[in-house]
């Protein structure tokens, strides 16, 4: 995204140093600063045209999250947007992919655990509608199809999918008292099932302006 539009600035900022890479190089008009949201939006008031957010579920409780979106708000320039992006907490063959339920599964008793949302969609249209600050809202949602015959898309988010329940495993896999070998076959069998006989989930994105009048 920056490489397209090298006349804006682009900063990311994550809780651990992710997205860092040594063997692909941050282009000049974007960096990356660690922050962890629970403590607030390190950044002044009216500071960014534009705040992507994706997938922050499960990482924090439901009682944090419209204080979190007042912060987003208030780094927010007049007429700038928001845009927030979530996913189902499962497929929609799930039942019929057993290794993916018991996955997911996992993952939605974690969620009652830390009292997060099992399921977040409904709520994030809410989160902007409830602020006096924000209006042309709009809400999209869209089915991501992992099968194989959606060629390269459903490769593309294969992929995405099988990263990130990889990454879960340092959570999931003690609390599901296997292995990282045993949790590894899972998600491995839960792909191959995909692959034969399909699977896909949705996505989500809603979208808001802060009004340009002084609130």
């Amino acid at each position: 995204m920056a490489a397209l539009y090298p006349s804006s600035t682009f900063i990311g900022i994550d809780i651990s140093p992710t997205f860092q890479s040594d063997t692909n190089p941050t282009p000049s008009n974007a960096s990356f600063q660690l922050c962890d949201i629970h403590n607030g939006l390190t950044f002044n008031d009216n500071t960014f045209d534009y705040v992507h957010q994706s997938f922050l579920n499960g990482g924090i409780s439901k009682t944090q999250w419209e204080p979190h979106i007042d912060q987003i708000v208030r780094i927010l320039k007049p007429g700038g947007y928001i845009e927030l992006q979530e996913g189902d907490v499962g497929v929609d063959n799930e039942n019929e992919n057993k290794d993916m339920h018991l996955i997911w599964e996992a993952l939605r008793g974690f969620l009652v655990d830390i009292n997060s949302f099992k399921v977040i969609i409904p709520q994030v249209k809410k989160f902007l509608e409830s602020r006096k600050q924000l209006t042309n809202i709009e809400f999209n949602s869209q089915f991501i199809d992992m099968a194989v015959s959606a060629g390269k898309p459903g490769e593309c988010a294969r992929i995405s999918y099988k990263i990130a329940l990889s990454t879960l495993k340092f959570l999931l896999a003690p609390r599901m008292n296997i292995s990282n070998e045993e949790y590894d076959a899972l998600v491995k069998s839960s792909f191959d099932f995909i692959e034969k006989y399909g699977g896909g989930y949705t996505c989500v994105r809603c979208f808001a302006r802060k009004i340009s009048s002084k609130f």
